[in-house]
């Protein structure tokens, strides 16, 4: 059988993540072994995903290994990733805590220096614009995502961008990445940046739409049906995070969003490692009488669709209900 080929780093983990699921954890090891000198500037991540899977299998000493070799080349790791459940079984060792304890004081240091950041893209001549409020994925910054939605911009839509104070690591070009992974902090941040947003450029507030991807779009439905800021719509692009794992967690969020004249352009990839809390998330929301239209792109995993910049006018327009 022919070796898979992965265009990218994120089509691999994706398949390793897959595998991981399945149970399949030495066949998940043998690909990222085989690809990961393909993807030198990814070093960090594959140190993380083999110490995972080598720990998941009991090779604690090998796990171990991966985790030094990244703490001795000056990396550091997330609090999510030490509290792995797939490290339970060295967690108890020494190294591990030593490990962890230098990695904790590098990202303690560089958190300590990490400010609220806003980036905006402004229409032509459009007067109000329309706001768009775009929310970056888990595990990257407003600029790895500014090309996906800035083509708004040039529809007449004032584009917002807020980016995350909460600390995850380095992205694939070695600049600090982010989450959104306390929700307290989520509302309080984009309160903010939304009133700068709003002060400083006076869009319309009466046609506002959210977007996110991955787990920015989860926040952006989120905020939405709880009815934390005001909007007409959400464009979610590969919603996912922990309400998209567990999807009975969105039922009393919906039944606050019922009445709110919400409506929802979601993206889906049909290879999607969230796929089943997507659709069930359809489901859910169309049963809610809330307007819900789904684009499929079945060879797609969790990613932007090539497409994207042609697709996102449809998709705000279906958002806004105009």
């Amino acid at each position: 059988m022919a070796e898979q080929q992965f265009a990218t780093f994120d089509e691999m983990s994706q398949h390793i993540y897959r595998l991981y699921v399945q149970g399949e954890y030495a066949e998940a090891l043998a690909v990222i072994t085989r690809e990961a000198p393909r993807f030198p500037e990814r070093i960090q991540d594959i140190r993380h995903l083999r110490a995972c899977l080598l720990a998941v299998q009991g090779q604690g000493d090998e796990a171990l290994g991966h985790l030094r070799e990244a703490i001795e080349d000056g990396h550091w790791f997330s609090e999510t990733v030490w509290a792995d459940t797939d490290f339970d079984s060295i967690r108890e060792h020494p190294e591990f805590a030593r490990l962890k304890a230098i990695s904790g004081e590098r990202r303690q240091g560089i958190q300590a220096q990490v400010r609220p950041e806003l980036l905006t893209v402004m229409p032509g001549d459009t007067d109000p614009a329309p706001l768009l409020v775009a929310l970056h994925g888990n595990g990257s910054n407003v600029r790895w995502h500014k090309a996906h939605w800035s083509p708004a911009a040039r529809m007449g839509w004032l584009v917002a961008m807020p980016q995350s104070t909460q600390l995850s690591s380095l992205d694939s070009e070695g600049q600090l990445a982010f989450v959104w992974n306390n929700e307290d902090t989520n509302v309080r941040e984009l309160q903010q940046h939304l009133a700068a947003v709003e002060g400083g450029y006076a869009p319309d507030r009466a046609r506002a739409v959210w977007g996110g991807f991955s787990r920015g779009a989860e926040l952006a439905l989120t905020v939405a049906l709880a009815g934390d800021f005001s909007m007409q719509g959400v464009v979610a692009v590969c919603p996912g995070g922990p309400r998209m794992r567990t999807p009975e967690s969105w039922e009393p969020l919906i039944a606050q969003g019922q009445g709110r004249d919400l409506r929802v352009a979601m993206v889906m990839g049909g290879q999607d490692t969230f796929v089943p809390g997507t659709e069930k998330l359809v489901t859910m929301l169309r049963e809610a009488g809330i307007p819900v239209e789904l684009a499929v792109y079945p060879e797609m995993g969790h990613d932007y669709p090539a497409d994207f910049a042609r697709r996102l006018p449809d998709l705000l327009t279906f958002a806004l209900g105009s």
